[in-house]
Formats: C-alpha cells, sequence, structure tokens
C-alpha cells in the first residue's frame, strides 16, 4: 500500500473499501485515508497537493541518490486531476506543523544547519528545480534537532541554461564559499576523468527511478545529465 515510493496509488482509491477525511492545516490540504489490510481497518495521513505531472514524486526519489532526505510519495489520478500525496511530519499520530526556513530566523548561523540547506540547494541547482527559494524548503523536528527538507518541487528544467538559485540564496546560504566549490566537494568529483564513469551510474539509478514511477518521463535523464556534465566541465576545465 503505502510505501512512499513515489509509485501510483489510483487503484487503491478506487476501491470501494477505502475512504477517507479531507481537512485543512496550516494552509495544506491532509487527506486521513482508511484502508482495511487482512479484515483490520488501517489509516494513513497524506499531504495533498494538486500537480501537472509526475516530476514531483521523481525528483523526490532521486534524493537519496545524494544522501538527501527525502519526503516520501505517491501519485494519483482523481476526478480527472492528477494529485501528490506526500507523507507527512507526524508525532504520536499528531500532524506536526511545516515551519517554511523563511521563518527559520538566523538559520545561517547554525553551520551544521547551514550546510545542510547549501546540499539541498545544490540537488535543485543540479536538476534545474524551478522556484528554489527558501519557501521551498521547510524545517521539520525532528527527536534531536530542526533538519531542512527540500519541500515544494513542482517542476523542473534542467534543459534552461543558467543557475535557478538567486543571488539572495547565494548570498546569504554560500556567503563563504562558491557554489562551484560546494558542487565538487558535493559530487565528490575532483577530475574530468571521473565524470564519464560517475555519469554512468547516475543514469542507470536515474533510469530505474522513472522507469518505476512514469516511463513517459524517461526523457529528462539525459537532460538531468546533461546539465550535471555541463556544469562540472565548466569547474572543472
Amino acid at each position: 500500500m503505502f510505501k512512499w515510493d513515489g509509485s501510483e496509488l489510483t487503484s487503491l482509491f478506487k476501491r470501494k473499501d477505502v475512504y477517507w477525511e479531507e481537512g485543512i492545516y496550516e494552509k495544506n490540504i491532509y487527506w486521513r485515508v482508511y484502508y482495511p489490510i487482512n479484515n483490520l481497518l488501517r489509516e494513513k495521513i497524506c499531504i495533498v497537493r494538486s500537480c501537472s505531472s509526475t516530476l514531483s514524486c521523481i525528483i523526490d526519489e532521486m534524493k537519496p541518490t545524494f544522501k538527501i532526505d527525502k519526503l516520501g510519495t505517491h501519485w494519483i489520478k482523481y476526478k480527472s486531476k492528477m494529485l501528490i500525496l506526500i507523507r507527512p511530519n507526524i508525532k504520536n499520530g499528531t500532524i506536526i506543523d511545516e515551519i517554511s526556513l523563511k521563518y527559520f530566523l538566523n538559520a545561517e548561523k547554525n553551520i551544521f544547519f547551514k550546510k545542510e540547506v547549501q546540499r539541498i540547494l545544490l540537488f535543485r541547482e543540479l536538476l534545474g528545480i524551478s522556484r528554489s527559494g527558501e519557501s521551498s524548503i521547510i524545517c521539520r523536528q525532528t527527536p534531536l534537532s530542526v533538519k531542512p527538507i527540500s519541500f515544494y518541487e513542482p517542476n523542473m528544467t534542467p534543459l534552461k541554461e543558467g543557475k535557478v538559485i538567486s543571488n539572495f540564496m547565494l548570498n546569504k546560504w554560500f556567503s563563504n564559499t562558491s557554489i562551484d566549490d560546494e558542487i565538487i566537494r558535493f559530487l565528490n568529483i575532483k577530475e574530468i576523468k571521473d565524470l564519464t564513469r560517475y555519469l554512468f551510474n547516475l543514469r542507470i539509478k536515474f533510469e530505474e527511478i522513472v522507469n518505476r514511477i512514469d516511463k513517459d518521463a524517461i526523457a529528462y535523464v539525459d537532460a538531468i545529465l546533461n546539465r550535471i556534465q555541463t556544469r562540472l566541465q565548466h569547474i572543472l576545465c
């Protein structure tokens, strides 16, 4: 059922023994979904967002490739619309607030937190994820700390030339370094000769993700790889 692996769950929501309640909390729409397993009624809570494609799920599943925490998603077709279901932050059955990074004051002064934000921005930069500002990152409470999570990922345009990270974000979150230097550290590629094998291995992982979630989006793999290759060649050569 809910594996939170980006896969489609349309068939589940068409079943007569599955139903859900809708509510709004902190501007997010939530569904509390009830479904039976082995004659026992189970429930899951989801953040629900309308979308025009499966890209949000694909992007989320690509995050672990770069050692970035994913949200956990599914997608469904519902009443002629496409919806993304997102795993929320829940503790003891209670929804925990999703706090936007722009409201998390002085976060850039914490060196460990800043590094995590940088990694998220680098990921978004390399894939060409649009609207990569502070409002696209949330801060989630964990048992030990507050952790930044890449949250809003409606689209990516890897074929578009230039940076997707604004000068404001660069000045605030990369004030003591350059984004190119951080890309090298992020990908752990130091010489141009390492690039071919890296991209080959990345292609295998990306194609598996896209073919599993939505084969119609396979062209994005080449576009992302070309974007990464162009950027690294510019940096390393």
